[in-house]
């Protein structure tokens, strides 16, 4: 498998480790909380380490260099990268990280406090790990575009959006201890936002007959290929389950309730199989984001408006095949990345022409948006196609086609969109999630994209 995930985290070896101590509790970190989940699970994977005493110190910081070292490791650093004049009289020639801020200044990445100042030794802030993180993931573009008084205002505005956040009380300012960067790592995690190639493969792009690129199977060596029935298991539902406590809605579709009206005049000639994913899980660790007020969770929304896709993309005239069957299905994995290498792994499995995944958002912004691996894709022609259509066809803010270092999407062999439907803590946008016009909007928006992709791509 050529991607590895959390390039992120392997740069944390250096920022953390005091001891080669891994996998192991400790007694300064409090069970059941944010942070002992973090350094429980990053442990175990043996990125992270305590202090030769045995504790964790989360209330102890980490300074610039070390963030630097971290953001060089995250972004492609290697053993081989000369050092770049730099005009930083506080980094002398052979200190420990001159290499890695010369790398991350050379690109832009940091800047120094001052003209000829970095202060390498000074504690570094929320706001700047909050920047690193979303540069390593791929997403600085969309945070410029936020604006604001502050410069750290769009990466917040973007971490908040992409669930990095979390419940973590923040302070942009303010200096940031090991236990928060834990955290926000491990949401990252989560939320399967970076991953990066193994350092001895290279990326490279086929020129297609459409001027388009795509990565071939051959460029993609060793992908994870499983077969659905290995991964995918019921869900026992406890006798008591609420789909949504004070709200009467319920996932389940009735056929009477899916308008086929707009696609049925919309059909193809040919075998094309489309993958279709319910983002997350009823249960464990891939549940999604979550409405408080109605205790709904993503899974609650996705289910339906993906089962209505394929009903539609079938009635079209495509081969369909959703990751999951049921809406009490889980994919397997003992945590969230594994589950959605599973996922990948049933379209490249199965041998899928295209791949959708369905999602919905959180962090208090509005309106639907779909993303892509990268730009010069037959992946980025699927989304916009998609997204045209949604822009057109609901009545959510058009947030427009992006692009993100998804694990669905980069690990799939095939062009893999991510439609993220609506924020299901905005208010508006959960309204019009819920109810069986938009759900029926949302989905039949995406059919029509998919059929406007497959025309132009395919001749249909």
């Amino acid at each position: 498998m050529i991607k590895k995930f959390l390039a992120v985290l392997l740069a944390l070896i250096l920022a953390f480790s005091c001891t080669n101590v891994f996998g192991k509790e400790y007694p300064d970190v409090e069970e059941f909380t944010d942070v002992y989940d973090a350094v429980d699970y990053l442990s175990d994977i043996g990125v992270i380490a305590g202090y030769e005493d045995g504790l964790f110190k989360p209330d102890h910081y980490i300074t610039r260099g070390e963030a630097a070292t971290l953001l060089a490791r995250t972004l492609g650093y290697d053993d081989s990268y000369e050092v770049k004049e730099m005009p930083f009289t506080d980094v002398a020639s052979g200190y420990w990280a001159e290499r890695f801020i010369s790398y991350c200044y050379e690109g832009g990445l940091v800047n120094g406090m001052s003209e000829d100042s970095f202060e390498p030794a000074n504690k570094v802030t929320h706001a700047q790990i909050i920047k690193m993180l979303i540069c390593a993931a791929g997403l600085e573009e969309d945070a410029k575009e936020y604006g604001g008084e502050k410069w750290y205002d769009g990466y917040i505005g973007v971490a908040t959006e992409q669930g990095i956040l979390g419940e973590i009380e923040f302070f942009p300012d303010d200096s940031a201890p090991r236990g928060t960067v834990a955290i926000l790592v491990y949401n990252c995690i989560m939320e399967g936002l970076i991953c990066q190639e193994e350092e001895t493969e290279e990326e490279e792009e086929t020129e297609g007959e459409e001027g388009t690129s795509e990565e071939t199977e051959e460029e993609k060596k060793e992908p994870v290929r499983v077969n659905k029935e290995d991964v995918v298991e019921a869900v026992r539902v406890p006798s008591d389950y609420e789909f949504a406590v004070g709200l009467d809605y319920t996932p389940e579709i009735d056929i009477d309730d899916v308008d086929f009206s707009e696609i049925e005049d919309l059909q193809i000639d040919g075998d094309r199989l489309i993958v279709i994913d319910p983002g997350h899980n009823f249960s464990g660790y891939d549940i999604g984001a979550h409405n408080e007020e109605y205790e709904l969770w993503e899974q609650n929304i996705t289910w339906p408006i993906a089962k209505m896709l394929e009903l539609k993309l079938t009635a079209m005239g495509f081969e369909v095949v959703m990751t999951r069957d049921d809406y009490f299905n889980n994919i397997k994995g003992d945590s969230a990345m594994e589950s959605l290498l599973n996922r990948a792994g049933i379209a490249n499995g199965l041998e899928a022409d295209l791949f959708i995944s369905i999602h919905c958002n959180a962090g208090g912004g509005k309106g639907i948006e779909t993303y892509c691996y990268k730009k010069g894709t037959k992946g980025e022609k699927l989304a916009e196609f998609v997204q045209d259509e949604l822009a057109e066809g609901t009545e959510l803010l058009d947030r427009g086609t992006k692009t993100a270092k998804f694990v669905v999407l980069m690990e799939t062999l095939m062009p893999a969109i991510l439609v993220e439907t609506g924020f299901i803590d905005n208010e508006e946008d959960f309204e019009y999630l819920i109810d069986t016009d938009g759900q029926n909007a949302i989905s039949t928006a995406i059919a029509k994209g998919v059929y406007n992709y497959a025309s132009e791509m395919w001749g249909e």
